[in-house]
């Protein structure tokens, strides 16, 4: 009862909220957007896990705290300073 009542309306609305934040941190065309907007407003639980499934796999990789993109050599510096450091 609990599970229906609210943890599955609490699971639609944070779905929906991800995935509205993903789409407009995107670089989709506005058109694109909106309709999205309006699925996932529309269709909570169904129209964001649908829209995280067909959108772009980077379309998860950003950052909280919005530092500048980093370029495909800063990338690979990164990783391997990060597989080369000391153990100790």
């Amino acid at each position: 009862m609990i599970f229906v009542e609210i943890l599955l309306p609490l699971a639609a609305f944070c779905a929906g909220v991800v995935a509205l934040v993903v789409l407009f941190r995107s670089g989709a065309r506005t058109r694109t957007k909106v309709l999205w907007a309006v699925a996932i407003v529309c269709l909570p639980l169904i129209g964001a896990f649908a829209y995280l499934l067909v959108s772009p796999s980077r379309a998860m990789d950003f950052d909280v705290l919005d530092k500048p993109p980093v370029n495909a050599r800063q990338q690979m510096d990164q990783s391997y300073e990060m597989s080369h450091r000391p153990l100790g």
